[in-house]
């Protein structure tokens, strides 16, 4: 019977073969959508399946809550230092290691001068029996385990030496650290967290921890006797934490679970505030970091599910679209099911006769869009490979999915004209050659299916794009002078800030210096409390701190809207900002209390944000002072701090970012002894000659280390690439649905105009013009899509607003994405119909009558 079934499709589909393509290429379109989401949520799925113990590595997350603060932070999928250190004590049957994915690319050099820059990552020595790297050189148990130890992979060991012969060699990693190579591994086969995935990059070193410490102790000034990686500080979240369950079983993950619901309780100081810690599996890691960057842990959502919705949505369109096109052709083969039936068919032999036919018909528009999807996939992986690829056939959850995924489609495109065919009557299809072709409301509910659909993702894309516009507005329209942005540490290259900025601002064509802590469009988040008065019970506001130098807003354009910047000019402003003396003592707890309490408000710069959230326009925040509340650490012993500032300026809503986490108002203030990242205003009409002159300074300064600068533009794109693909999907989708809706439109308007030429022939008799016919048919066909655009404004509404509200600076929602949305949709209606409907308003009613 099945044979029977597959050739009677066959030769159904060589007579229709117009109808058949257009099918084929709906269902292909959808499908391409909906199997691209469910290929993307497997590659998240399954990041980091590949180690030997997958199934037993957890990643520990940690959700930061800040002392007597209401901010409310997401929880982070890394840990602070001291996480590891208690969970070794607390839980011994495990395995525990941290690692840090170094954020800067570091010039290392061999002991003979040649020089390279490399990706660094760090370490603790446990970190191997957790995940098993293939050793080339060396031995895994003890390869971090001496001080200053480092390991290499096989790629760059054979970039810097030209062999992997290199154990026991020496690197100089920043000019500042020597450390032995103990061991040359083979690259992490991707995608892991520890090399290669859509997010993040390999590592070309790894040292030990200690290596770490000296490497950021620039950074640390008078800190240095607080050890990064081992302070006992619960409010720096920069570590990824592993752990490794036995493989007996003796301690599950349900006992570790119980176990860190108190963790905090026992370890975290109340005046450091308190946390909340997880374990998620490793396979989970890359989905959870990417849900609390792009959505903040807000919404309740995950990046697979908007995936599959969006992926569900466009192939929704496609599924109706085939059920309208399959119902309406239904009218056609009224004599050919009709003289089945009366030789015997069942109504069920017919449904089954058509749900396969629409089987085959998916079959082949999957098998067309896997052919494809390996074409775009071979094109993501290069230059990188970020491990990405059609899973093998030995992945048998993989394809039965997508057999799954298959049937079910093929049901719910099939279900309703298979309903259809089988109630067709054979007396009335034998004696007329005609049949009704279903419910004339259900086509009209499955064409205006189709246009919620493409009506959401319509407005979907005008939001992204006027969003994209803000972005850059903010972004990049602040000067039409070029902004140079260094990306190496000065800190780092041990190059002294005030010697930099003078040497700089004496070349030619700069016109301006500043600096900052992070660099511009960058995903950060500093968060402090501030208050409107010294009393601990006052109302506290939330804000993101942002550590500047002079010039700061001049320079890089933000718009001054009240008072003023801050001046080098003004020696307030600059004792104010003074760090503190080289000769106080940090070791003992409250020297860094008394000095704050004793000396004068610091300046700050406000935004416009902030100034509302005090309850202050702009001009009545100028003067006024709120109190800064320091979080408890080591070097504070270990109490809250509060320290008076007086704002002198207030700014437009306008930083050099696009989204952080936690709130979305900034203070800015000097940063004591200059920021690490410069940033360099120079002129339009000199670049070649200022660029030089950016270069010559930083090769005097720092010989032994290479700069890393790039103009602002292009760290804006670097940033905002991400936003584009967005935009790119948001538009093929939108795309994708507008086109399946037009073909099932016009489908659905050849079949309804051909039921009407007696109803049209009735009316031009009785005295209708040709131009009534011509706009009762185009109001007939536009009322569903009407319709569907009222039903689709509200999830657009909702969908939009929580999109837009990631953003720092975002653009405000207008009517207009929605009447651009209707708009589109109606011309795309009336292009799809109006063809049809004209030749049957033209049509001389004589010709359709006379055969009645």
């Amino acid at each position: 019977m099945l044979k029977h079934y597959i050739a009677f499709a066959l030769r159904t589909f060589r007579r229709r073969p117009g109808t058949t393509l257009i099918k084929i290429f709906a269902l292909s379109l959808g499908l391409s959508c909906f199997v691209g989401a469910y290929m993307a949520s497997d590659y998240f799925d399954h990041t980091d399946s590949q180690w030997k113990n997958a199934d037993k590595i957890y990643a520990i997350q940690q959700k930061i809550i800040l002392p007597g603060s209401s901010a409310d932070i997401p929880t982070l999928p890394r840990t602070s230092p001291p996480v590891a250190k208690y969970m070794r004590r607390d839980f011994p049957k495990i395995v525990v290691a941290r690692e840090l994915p170094y954020s800067q690319e570091m010039p290392v050099m061999t002991e003979d001068g040649k020089k390279s820059v490399r990706v660094l990552a760090a370490a603790d020595e446990d970190i191997f029996k957790i995940f098993n790297l293939t050793f080339i050189k060396g031995d895994a148990a003890h390869a971090l385990s001496l001080p200053k130890s480092t390991i290499i992979t096989e790629k760059a060991a054979e970039g810097i030496f030209g062999t992997t012969d290199v154990v026991g060699r020496t690197l100089l990693l920043q000019n500042l650290v020597d450390v032995t190579i103990t061991g040359v591994v083979a690259e992490v086969p991707p995608p892991s967290v520890l090399g290669t995935t859509m997010n993040s990059k390999h590592f070309d070193v790894m040292v030990s921890m200690d290596v770490l410490d000296d490497l950021i102790a620039p950074q640390f000034q008078n800190m240095s006797n607080n050890r990064f990686t081992e302070m006992d500080s619960w409010l720096n979240a920069a570590f990824f934490t592993f752990v490794l369950l036995p493989a007996d079983g003796s301690f599950t993950i349900e006992d570790l679970r119980h176990g860190l619901a108190e963790f905090a309780d026992r370890h975290i100081p109340k005046d450091q505030g308190g946390g909340i810690f997880t374990a998620t599996p490793i396979s989970d890691l890359t989905v959870s970091s990417m849900n609390n960057v792009l959505l903040g842990g807000r919404f309740g959502l995950s990046v697979t599910a908007i995936l599959y919705f969006f992926g569900a949505l466009v192939l929704g369109v496609a599924c109706l679209d085939f059920a309208n096109l399959a119902t309406a052709e239904a009218a056609g083969r009224a004599k050919e099911i009709g003289m089945r039936k009366a030789i015997g068919a069942s109504r069920s032999q017919l449904a089954v006769q058509t749900l396969v036919e629409v089987m085959m018909l998916m079959t082949i528009a999957l098998v067309i869009v896997l052919i494809v999807m390996s074409i775009l996939i071979s094109s993501l992986n290069h230059p990188v490979d970020i491990g990405l690829h059609l899973p093998p056939i030995t992945r048998v959850g993989f394809w039965a999915g997508l057999l799954g995924i298959l049937v079910a489609v093929s049901i719910l495109a099939g279900g309703y004209p298979a309903l259809v065919l089988a109630r067709i009557r054979p007396v009335l299809a034998l004696r007329i050659g005609k049949t009704r072709g279903g419910s004339r409301f259900v086509r009209g509910l499955l064409i205006g299916a189709q246009f919620v659909a493409a009506s959401v993702l319509l407005i979907a894309v005008v939001v992204v794009y006027s969003q994209n516009l803000e972005l850059r507005r903010t972004g990049l329209g602040q000067t039409t002078d070029q902004i140079v942005v260094i990306q190496k540490s000065l800190m780092e290259a041990k190059i002294n800030p005030k010697t930099f900025r003078t040497e700089i601002l004496n070349g030619p064509g700069i016109k301006g210096y500043t600096a900052s802590a992070n660099q511009p469009f960058s995903i950060t988040g500093s968060l402090l409390d501030y208050s409107p008065s010294a009393d601990p019970a006052a109302k506290r506001i939330n804000c993101q701190r942002r550590q500047v130098t002079f010039d700061y807003f001049s320079t890089t354009g933000i718009k001054l809207v009240a008072g003023r910047d801050f001046s080098e000019d003004r020696g307030d402003d600059v004792s104010r900002g003074q760090q503190p003396p080289k000769d106080l003592d940090l070791s003992q707890p409250g020297k860094l209390e008394e000095l704050l309490k004793s000396a004068p408000p610091r300046p700050i710069v406000v935004d416009k944000a902030t100034a509302e959230k005090f309850g202050w326009t702009p001009a009545q925040a100028i003067g006024k002072t709120i109190f800064e509340k320091i979080p408890p650490l080591p070097y504070l012993g270990n109490k809250e701090v509060t320290a008076p500032e007086t704002i002198i300026g207030v700014v437009d809503n306008a930083p050099l970012e696009f989204f952080t986490i936690g709130p979305k108002n900034f203070v800015y203030e000097i940063q004591p002894g200059g920021a690490p990242f410069p940033i360099i205003r120079i002129s339009k009409d000199n670049v070649a000659g200022a660029l030089k002159h950016i270069d010559d300074t930083w090769a005097k300064l720092a010989p032994a280390t290479p700069i890393k600068r790039e103009f602002m533009d292009e760290r804006f794109d670097e940033g905002f690439k991400m936003f584009n693909v967005i935009n790119t999907v948001f538009l093929a989708l939108a795309i994708f649905a507008v086109i399946i809706a037009s073909m099932g439109l016009f489908g659905m308007a050849t079949f309804v105009v051909s039921r009407r030429f007696n109803e049209i022939g009735v009316r031009k008799t009785i005295g209708a013009t040709t131009g009534q016919v011509l706009r009762m048919l185009i109001w007939d066909f536009s009322k569903p899509v009407l319709i569907a655009n009222l039903v689709a404004w509200p999830l657009a509404f909702v969908i939009a607003q929580m999109y837009l509200s990631l953003f720092i600076t975002r653009v405000p929602l207008t009517p207009l994405p929605f009447l651009i949305s209707l708009a589109a949709t109606l011309a795309i209606a009336w292009a799809a119909v109006l063809n049809q409907a004209l030749r049957a308003a033209r049509m001389s009613p004589a010709l359709v009558l006379k055969y009645e």
